[in-house]
């Protein structure tokens, strides 16, 4: 080995012959940061000197691709069914976690996160250092609380409401291209189930008369996890369309767990007294949900008598010719209520 210090020559070298020298004490250059940080080139100039000739020299041009910053993240997000039901509900949560890699080529600092959406609580960091392809999932987390406009919310698919929001994450360094960020976005989509539910009452157990009064009343009522809209009542058999107390409610919607009380009145007619019972039925229906239906049988009792002549002349016509013919009557008495009567 030879090397630049005199104090350590080449005894000789014969004509043609070569030998190989590296820098002083074979230690090469690490090439700093700085170097790597301003690029361009790192220049040297290897010098020999004989006792014989003047010094020759041989420069090297390294050229140096410089470092850049470059980071990456990806967010995932899960939400957590709190109360195992298989439907989001207002309250429930929604867990994120953050992958911070560095892709670029140059170290970062201080590196951070934050999420534009408000509502959004994030722990964790900042990263003091992250190397070159370094990976970090376990610094940052988030958790978000569902609403009602989650639920509610078009996703594309009517089985399922949404929640998207973005990330950000920001690394320091020293560099082209320094500091840098990345976002992320996550939808994390929230079961629907709409329900509608309707019962109908009414205010008589029973009716005996022509043109008496019944009242009836309706409960609308929201059992599901998403808002309900353009609500409807309709009843086949009442005098005028059923009337609803929307007080304190936005008209024609109901939220989850709220109900709306409704009313309507019918006069019982002949025909209903001759069938011996009032049925009408009563249907709800919302944009969101299948139309709901429910009835209300009031009996109406009564007894009833059906006088026919027998033969002959019940049948032909034939007169009465003489007297002392004998005409028989037959009667049909009919009970319809709900216990036995004597028939004088």
């Amino acid at each position: 080995m030879c090397i630049r210090d005199r104090g350590n020559p080449i005894p000789s070298l014969a004509v043609g012959a070569s030998e190989l020298c590296t820098t002083v004490g074979g230690t090469p250059h690490s090439v700093t940061n700085a170097e790597f940080v301003l690029g361009g080139t790192i220049d040297n100039v290897g010098q020999a000197i004989a006792d014989e000739f003047g010094p020759v020299t041989d420069p090297h041009t390294i050229p140096i691709i410089s470092g850049v910053g470059g980071i990456s993240l990806i967010k995932s997000g899960s939400w957590v069914d709190g109360n195992g039901d298989g439907y989001a509900q207002v309250g429930e949560t929604i867990n994120y976690t953050f992958t911070v890699t560095n892709s670029g080529t140059l170290p970062l600092t201080n590196v951070t996160l934050s999420d534009t959406v408000g509502g959004i609580t994030v722990s964790g960091g900042p990263i003091a250092n992250l190397a070159l392809g370094a990976v970090d999932n376990t610094t940052f987390t988030a958790t978000y609380l569902v609403t009602q406009a989650d639920i509610d919310a078009d996703s594309g698919d009517p089985a399922f409401g949404f929640k998207d929001n973005t990330a950000t994450v920001t690394g320091q360094c020293v560099g082209p291209e320094c500091p840098v960020s990345a976002p992320d976005d996550e939808r994390v989509l929230l079961p629907k189930n709409p329900i509608l539910n309707l019962v109908k009452s009414a205010n008589l157990t029973i009716v005996t008369d022509v043109d008496t009064e019944v009242d009836y009343s309706y409960v609308i009522s929201n059992t599901g996890n998403v808002t309900l809209t353009g609500i409807t009542l309709v009843d086949n058999n009442v005098d005028a369309p059923p009337v609803c107390d929307w007080t304190g409610l936005t008209v024609g919607e109901l939220a989850p767990g709220e109900s709306v009380p409704c009313t309507a009145m019918h006069t019982i007619i002949q025909a209903e007294r001759d069938a011996g019972a009032v049925t009408n039925t009563a249907t709800a229906d919302s944009n969101e949900t299948p139309e709901v239906s429910d009835n209300v049988i009031i009996p109406v009792p009564f007894i009833g008598v059906v006088k026919t002549v027998d033969a002959p002349f019940n049948t032909n016509g034939d007169p009465i010719t003489a007297a002392g013919q004998d005409v028989v009557y037959t009667y049909t008495v009919t009970n319809n209520t709900f216990q036995p009567h004597d028939v004088p």
